[in-house]
């Protein structure tokens, strides 16, 4: 007995077609034809009727589509998460320091003020989801695009920023850091979905906020002036390096040097944790100038932004890059805390009191400082071993600081200290370690579990 070669089934040796499908006995089929019955009928049972209407793009809502999402858009999906994380701090922080209310001295107006601040950061965290779901709002038929949909969300925050900062000025509120975190939150919401020719205006908008916080800064300084001796001395290395770091800034942001640009991201990065931990408000101008350099970090950060300074093409040199430039706080931070660790020293001595934790603190910032610009002219001479020496010199710092923490009898927690003992230290050690690219060229500094690197 023969059999069909289209369907399977047995037929008569003389027999020109098959009687149960028809089809020509000895005939070419077509090579699906070829298939068994059972894997032809696996693959009719998988497949979904066709209704006649074709899908459209996003037009899903399961949890596959929206995973589908993040993993085409990721650069939008973590600035979408990021904002909508710290819309959520802001909530819980305090949004004025004050017994007064934003719209008035009584209780009612107190919770009115209350009321418009929770409207507004919620307003803030839906710009990030409109620039998200930037496609499913565009097929929704609003006679607006999303991008100026965000813009009108997040208006009404920074209005209101606006005035509370205007109103500080004049002494008549004391913002709370809730204004502070929604900022960086609404740069980061006007920042989801947006296209890389905008980066020019980011990238200019970054500057102005330096300059204005450069400008604020030494506002909030002017009336300190008025000391003398040793604490004219102390305020001007202590808080005057800030401003002369925010110039730095400028000037390698106005000559695309990606150093610079690297620094400043890890600097607000800073300030921005600082702010996790305040519990009180923005007392002076220099305060303000402080925040703003924190929303111009989180400007800088906008798409298109990186790719106009001057990187590499080459990921492991492009992160050696940013390292170099964030290697240049450290050296700074260092030799400001080794200065004031001094100065102290001899404040306390004047007064009788002994100089030990204070010559520690001067020992430590110093050789600090030392270590770190070794280690940088070390890594940018020959990478392969200043990667080694700096790495070593990031853990001997952050294993310093704690100790530090624990045994001397002095503050540790200002920002000199926290960038030179912690929070350079932990950035450097991570990008020297971390990524993919630099551990395949120039081999890896720790062993590996399988688990999750970067490029």
């Amino acid at each position: 007995m023969n059999y069909c070669t289209s369907c399977g089934a047995g037929v008569d040796g003389a027999a020109r077609f098959c009687g149960n499908c028809g089809a020509a006995i000895g005939a070419a089929q077509p090579a699906a034809s070829l298939a068994t019955p059972g894997e032809v009928e696996g693959v009719t049972s998988s497949s979904q009727p066709y209704s006649g209407v074709p899908a459209e793009p996003g037009a899903g809502t399961q949890a596959s589509d929206i995973a589908t999402v993040v993993r085409a858009n990721p650069d939008s999906a973590i600035r979408a998460a990021v904002a909508l994380a710290l819309v959520i701090v802001a909530l819980v922080k305090p949004w004025e320091v004050t017994s007064l209310g934003f719209w008035g001295e009584t209780a009612g107006d107190a919770a009115g003020s209350n009321g418009w601040s929770l409207v507004i950061l919620l307003l803030v965290g839906a710009a990030a989801a409109v620039g998200f779901f930037a496609k499913n709002v565009e097929g929704s038929g609003l006679p607006v695009p999303p991008r100026v949909i965000q813009v009108v969300l997040v208006l009404p925050f920074l209005l209101t920023a606006l005035v509370m900062l205007v109103r500080m000025v004049g002494d008549e509120s004391l913002p709370g850091v809730s204004v502070a975190i929604g900022l960086v939150a609404a740069v980061l919401a006007i920042q989801v979905g947006a296209q890389d020719h905008e980066a020019e205006g980011w990238h200019t908008a970054t500057m102005v906020l330096l300059g204005v916080g450069v400008a604020l800064s030494l506002w909030g300084m002017a009336p300190m002036f008025d000391l003398n001796g040793i604490f004219l001395f102390l305020l001007v290395v202590g808080i005057g390096w800030i401003p002369l770091l925010a110039f730095w800034f400028i000037n390698g942001l106005r000559q695309r040097q990606p150093a610079e640009w690297a620094a400043l991201v890890v600097f607000g990065g800073g300030l921005l944790v600082v702010m996790f931990t305040l519990t009180g408000g923005l007392t002076s101008p220099a305060d303000v100038g402080l925040m703003l350099f924190m929303v111009a970090a989180a400007a800088a950060t906008a798409p298109g932004v990186a790719e106009l300074m001057a990187l590499s093409s080459d990921p492991a040199e492009r992160w050696l890059q940013w390292v170099a430039g964030i290697m240049v706080l450290w050296i700074v931070a260092g030799a400001v805390t080794g200065l004031l660790g001094l100065l102290g020293a001899i404040s306390v001595s004047d007064l009788g009191v002994s100089p030990t934790s204070f010559i520690w603190v001067t020992i430590w910032g110093t050789a600090s400082a030392i270590a770190a610009g070794v280690a940088r002219k070390l890594l940018v001479e020959d990478p392969a071993r200043g990667r080694k020496i700096a790495a070593g010199f990031a853990v001997a710092s952050m294993v310093l600081w704690v100790v530090s923490l624990a045994a001397a009898d002095v503050e540790l927690a200002d920002p000199a200290t926290l960038l030179t003992g912690l929070a350079v230290p932990a950035v450097v050690l991570l990008m020297l370690t971390l990524p993919r690219s630099v551990n395949q060229r120039f081999g890896s500094l720790v062993q590996s579990s399988g688990g999750p690197t970067v490029d």
